[in-house]
């Protein structure tokens, strides 16, 4: 199964995981607009003409946590936008996979941080152990290099929470 996570925000994080390889096909740290218009054309990959097409779309949802500026409202109304085009997106893919999901998921980070078993200060550094802990042992081996690539290679910044986003809906929907 090819599982689409996007992490919504100023970067949007992508990071398109194939499940049945347990292996990153490709991330990306891309504008809100960029992401919205890959989401829209339902795969067509952000930096090649190649077709990527996903059966799952899986976006964080941001949830209330007291303080609210701009940056943090903007990315409640990105995440909004971006589950509407991935619908849109899904429904483009559905014909060419048949084990599409109907609609895209939501996942809060306090659901994607307790199924990572990450609590405390430094959720997204231990959110990155954590994935390369599960891909190989640590952090060179489960990235590798250009010349050697490891399951993870590819994801840097915001695209590590996609892929996050991606492993822990796995997990919650036991597959």
């Amino acid at each position: 199964m090819i599982i689409l996570g996007v992490d919504p925000g100023k970067r949007t994080g992508l990071a398109l995981y194939d499940s049945d390889l347990r292996q990153v096909l490709w991330a990306a740290n891309a504008t809100p607009e960029e992401a919205l218009d890959h989401l829209r054309r339902g795969g067509v990959r952000i930096d090649s003409p190649l077709p990527t097409r996903w059966s799952v779309a899986v976006i964080e949802r941001m949830a209330s946590t007291g303080k609210v500026n701009s940056d943090i409202l903007r990315a409640c109304e990105d995440g909004g936008r971006m589950y509407e085009a991935a619908r849109s997106g899904l429904a483009k893919g559905a014909l060419a996979i048949p084990d599409a999901e109907p609609e895209p998921s939501w996942l809060f980070r306090r659901e994607v941080c307790r199924t990572m078993h990450v609590a405390g200060s430094n959720k997204d550094g231990q959110m990155i152990d954590r994935l390369c802990e599960s891909h190989g042992g640590d952090r060179k081996t489960a990235r590798g290099t250009k010349k050697n690539p490891g399951p993870l290679y590819g994801c840097s910044a915001d695209s590590w929470q996609a892929l996050a986003c991606a492993v822990a809906w796995l997990e919650i929907e036991g597959r």
